[in-house]
């Protein structure tokens, strides 16, 4: 996940791609923490609200959600 989040923060990827790819690995996942799959629909959910708007590909908005949720990643990662 933090590897898309860095792919779209380097513009590689479109935003329905991070989108996508995201919900995707959570759903494949076995997330069985609560707490965590809540805190991740919280900083994930802005961006899939820009999405489903048809938000350009990036934006200064999306940057920080993104931002957001890949720090996020991290500390759970650690």
């Amino acid at each position: 996940m933090v590897a898309l989040c860095d792919r779209f923060l380097g513009r590689e990827i479109s935003l329905r791609a991070l989108v996508d790819g995201l919900e995707g690995l959570l759903n494949a996942g076995s997330f069985d923490d609560q707490s965590l799959r809540k805190r991740w629909y919280e900083l994930w959910t802005p961006l899939e609200v820009r999405n489903a708007m048809g938000e350009a590909d990036w934006s200064l908005g999306a940057k920080e959600e993104t931002e957001a949720l890949r720090s996020f990643l991290r500390e759970v990662q650690e």
